[in-house]
């Protein structure tokens, strides 16, 4: 095996040598958990200043409300979670799938064939070229 090449484990072939201009090859790899605590904490933040925004701008009658009433005396009122959680879903399923499709037309732009999958122990979807080197 050339200096240019890797073997990866457990696997029938090795990757074939670095053209002229890249970098020697490296086995990358995400860094998990602090990706997962990280993504966590910063969605949590965005959601409190996105609700945040809202009350401010419209003002607390922008959420849904509804009260319950108990013997005449109690009155709770309790915030309906689908007025921010549906919505929030919408814009995360439409921003994923804008993103990886924005990265799957690069790759078809430079003539790669694209494949689009997920990685659910990352939490991660993707528009991968695989078995080829890209720029």
């Amino acid at each position: 095996m050339s200096a240019n090449e890797i073997s990866i484990p457990n696997a029938a072939q090795s990757l074939p040598p670095t053209p002229e201009g890249y970098e020697a090859l490296y086995e990358f790899t995400y860094p998990t958990v602090p990706l997962i605590v990280g993504s966590s904490l910063l969605g949590i933040g965005m959601a409190v200043a996105v609700v945040a925004l809202l009350t401010s701008l419209h003002g607390p009658d922008i959420f849904t409300f509804f009260e319950v009433t108990v013997d005449g005396e109690t009155t709770t009122y309790a915030m309906d979670l689908t007025a921010i959680g549906i919505p929030f879903l919408i814009a995360l399923v439409a921003t994923t799938v804008l993103h990886e499709g924005l990265h799957g037309l690069v790759f078809r732009y430079y003539g790669h064939d694209v494949t689009f999958g997920v990685v659910p122990s990352m939490g991660a979807f993707y528009a991968a070229v695989f078995g080829k080197f890209q720029r």
